[in-house]
C-alpha cells in the first residue's frame, strides 16, 4: 500500500529519555527497524538539561513521569533553552492533566504506553517533518475521542478546576454521542499508515464488524481496489482533500461496496476525516436498467436484420435446391448443393436466436422438475463432450421443481456445458449440481432452487468475466461463436425471476450459479422423486 514517504534520517541526534531500560531498547529496535540510526538513550532524567544546553538535537522523545527529574520539570526547564528541539511526551498516565501541561509546555506529540511501533514511526515522522508544528488540537481530539485520557482524580479544595472537568467530560460524552450515532459512516485516519483511528457505529455496520478494537487494525485504503486507493492517497498527499469521490471496494468478509464520499485532511492535527454513504444497491440499479436498456436496443436491431437476413437465406436455400434437383447435376454439385443447405439451416439458427433477442420470453410457465430434466438431458449432454472429458451429476435428492418452459431450461444448461466444454481443450471435468436454499424468514420451507455448472477449464480473467453476459461479446472465433448463447441464458433465468451469477480466475476453472424461485412439490415429468445414485447435497 503506498503511504507518504518518510523523512530521511535526520542530521541530529534522536534522543529518547526514559527511567525503564527495557522500554528503551524496544525503542531503539523499533526506530533503527526503521532506518532512523542516530539515537541517543538517556536512562537518567538528571542529565537530560544538560545535553540539551551542549548538544543540538533534531527530536526529543521525552517520559513524562520518571524519578529525579520529572518530564515536567524538563519541559519547564528547557523553554529557557534558545533552540529546543521539538518534544514529544511518551507516558503511561491516564490523566487530562498531564495532557494538558504538555501541551501549555508546547510539545508536538503523545504516545501513550504501552507504544504502538508502527504508531511511535508515524509520530516520529511527522515530528521530523513538521517540528514547529504546534498542535492543541490534536491534544483535544485525544481527548474528545479516546478513553485512554481520564479526567483523573481532584482534591476538595481544587473545586473550580473539579467543576471544568465535569463540563469537559460532559461536553466529550456529548461530543461522542454525536458522532457514534450520526447515521452516516464516519473514519478519523492516522497521517501516514492511515490506520482507523476512530469510526462511527454507522462505520462498523457498514463493515459488519461489531467491535471499533478489531477495526482500528485496519487500514482504511486496503478496503479500496487499486484504482481508488491510488487516486485518495494521492489527492490527499497533493492536495489535502477529495472531494465527492465514487470509490469501490470490498469488505474484510468480501462483500464488494461502491461509496461516495469526501476525503481530508486536516491542517490542525494531520489525521484524514471521512464521510460517506454507500450507493452499492443505487450502482447495480443503474447497471441493472443500463444492461435492459442496452437488451431491448440491441434486440430490436438484431430483430430487425434477423427478418431481412432470413429472406435472403430462403433465396440461397431455394436456388442450392435447384441446382441439386437440375437434371444432370453432377454428384460433386449436389454435395455442394447439400453443404450450402446445411450452412443456411446453421444460419437460421442464428436468426431465431437473434430474434428472441428481439421480444420478450412468452412461452407458457410450466412446472419442471430440474432433477429429472437433467437426468433425461444427460445423454444428449455426453454427446457435446471431446475426448478426455466427463461429465458428472451431483443432484440433491427430492424434487427440485421451478415454473419455466423445458425447453428453456434445456437451452440454458446445453449453453453452458457447450461453454464448459470449450473452456477445457486439454480435457476436464463439467459438473452439474443442484440444491434447495432455505429462506431464513420461513424455517423449513424451501424457497430457492440452485442450479451449478462448473469446470476445470482454463477459467477467466476479470475483464472477461465483465463482459460475458453483453450481446455478441464472445472470446471464440466468429466461426465457433455468435455472442448471444450467454447473453439469452441471462434472460431466460431473469424473466422468470431467477438471477445467475458467475465466478472464475484464470487457471481455476468456472462456475455458473442460477438461483430459482421453487414451486410446490410436485412431479409434472413422472420422476420418482428418489435419490440419485450419482447425487450430493449442497456445496
Amino acid at each position: 500500500m503506498e503511504v507518504a514517504k518518510r523523512e530521511p534520517n535526520p542530521r541530529h541526534p534522536v534522543m529518547i529519555v526514559d527511567d525503564e531500560e527495557n522500554q528503551l531498547t524496544s525503542m531503539r529496535i523499533a526506530l533503527r527497524s526503521a532506518g532512523y540510526d542516530n539515537l541517543r538513550l538517556v536512562s537518567d532524567s538528571r542529565k537530560v538539561i544538560d545535553m540539551l544546553a551542549q548538544e543540538t538535537f533534531s527530536l526529543v522523545i521525552l517520559d513524562l513521569n520518571m524519578p529525579h527529574v520529572t518530564g515536567h520539570e524538563i519541559i519547564r526547564q528547557s523553554a529557557a533553552l534558545e533552540d529546543r528541539p521539538p518534544l514529544v511526551i511518551m507516558t503511561g498516565s491516564h490523566s487530562v492533566e498531564d495532557y494538558a501541561d504538555g501541551t501549555s509546555g508546547g510539545v508536538v506529540e503523545y504516545l501513550v504506553k504501552p507504544i504502538d511501533r508502527e504508531r511511535l514511526i508515524t509520530v516520529v515522522e511527522r515530528s521530523l517533518s513538521r517540528p514547529t508544528q504546534f498542535s492543541k488540537s490534536r491534544l483535544t481530539r485525544n481527548y474528545l475521542l479516546s478513553d485512554l485520557i481520564t479526567v483523573g482524580s481532584w482534591t476538595p479544595e481544587s473545586s473550580v478546576s473539579g467543576g471544568i472537568m465535569d463540563m469537559l467530560e460532559q461536553s466529550r460524552r456529548e461530543y461522542r454521542r454525536l458522532i457514534a450515532d450520526f447515521p452516516t459512516p464516519y473514519v478519523l485516519l492516522e497521517e501516514g499508515s492511515y490506520r482507523i483511528r476512530y469510526c462511527n457505529n454507522a462505520f462498523l455496520k457498514f463493515l459488519g464488524i461489531p467491535s471499533a478494537e478489531v477495526v482500528q487494525q485496519i487500514r482504511f485504503f486496503d478496503l479500496l481496489d487499486d484504482e481508488g486507493r491510488t487516486r485518495t492517497i494521492r489527492a490527499l498527499q497533493e492536495t489535502g482533500e477529495l472531494r465527492d469521490a465514487e470509490l469501490q471496494g470490498r469488505t474484510p468478509e468480501g462483500r464488494s461496496f461502491v461509496i461516495a464520499g469526501t476525503f481530508q485532511l486536516s491542517k490542525n492535527d494531520g489525521l484524514a476525516e471521512c464521510g460517506f454513504v454507500e450507493v452499492t444497491r443505487a450502482k447495480q440499479a443503474e447497471q441493472e436498467l443500463a444492461r435492459a436498456h442496452k437488451h431491448d436496443t440491441v434486440g430490436r436491431f438484431a430483430a430487425g436484420l434477423a427478418h431481412d437476413f432470413s429472406n435472403m437465406l430462403l433465396i440461397v436455400s431455394g436456388f442450392a435446391e435447384l441446382i441439386a434437383s437440375e437434371e444432370g447435376a453432377s454428384p460433386a454439385a449436389q454435395e455442394h448443393a447439400g453443404r450450402i443447405n446445411r450452412a443456411v439451416e446453421g444460419a437460421n439458427k442464428l436468426v431465431r436466436q437473434l430474434l428472441s433477442m428481439g421480444r420478450a420470453p412468452r412461452e407458457t410457465h410450466v412446472p419442471v422438475e430440474i432433477n429429472s430434466a437433467l437426468r433425461d438431458a444427460e445423454a444428449n449432454l455426453r454427446q457435446y463432450l471431446r475426448a478426455g472429458q466427463a461429465l458428472h451429476l451431483s443432484l440433491a435428492p427430492g424434487n427440485l421443481v421451478v415454473h419455466m418452459p423445458d425447453a428453456q431450461l434445456e437451452q440454458v444448461v446445453g449453453n453452458l456445458v457447450l461453454n464448459a466444454r470449450d473452456a477445457m481443450p486439454g480435457g476436464g471435468t463439467i459438473t452439474i449440481r443442484t440444491w434447495a436454499g432455505d429462506d431464513p424468514h420461513l424455517p423449513g420451507r424451501r424457497e430457492r432452487v440452485f442450479l451449478e455448472i462448473g469446470d476445470t477449464g482454463t477459467g477467466m480473467d476479470a475483464q472477461t468475466l465483465a463482459r460475458i453476459f453483453e450481446p455478441f461479446f464472445t472470446t471464440k472465433s466468429a466461426r465457433n461463436g455468435s455472442g448471444l448463447g450467454l447473453s439469452m441464458v441471462q434472460m431466460i433465468i431473469e424473466a422468470v425471476g431467477g438471477r445467475i451469477d458467475v465466478e472464475s480466475s484464470p487457471g481455476s476453472g468456472t462456475r455458473f450459479r442460477i438461483d430459482l424461485p421453487s414451486t410446490p412439490e410436485i412431479d409434472p415429468l413422472g420422476g420418482s422423486g428418489a435419490p440419485d445414485s450419482r447425487t450430493g447435497g449442497a456445496p
